[in-house]
């Protein structure tokens, strides 16, 4: 494995037990699972779009499992 991909697998908070090399990419084998590490080469701005897609997908994801939540105590209070 080549410097810069140590390096930016660093930044991240997991145990690399195994990595192999993808077609573009490295395929690491972590303690919380698959993780694939390749370049990002688009432009900022566009980088900028995806992570507030991927905010609004989370909350969504967050607000669902509040209702599902709130869904299963009101049944289990008999409402």
């Amino acid at each position: 494995m080549n410097e810069r991909t140590t390096e930016v697998l660093e930044q991240y908070e997991l145990e690399v037990q195994s990595k192999r090399r993808g077609r573009g990419a490295w395929i690491c084998e972590t303690s919380q699972g698959l993780k694939l590490l390749r370049e990002y080469k688009g432009t900022v701005k566009r980088l900028e779009f995806e992570e507030q897609i991927m905010n609004v997908l989370q909350n969504q994801k967050t607000a669902a499992k509040r209702r599902s939540r709130q869904g299963t105590a009101a049944y289990r209070c008999g409402i």
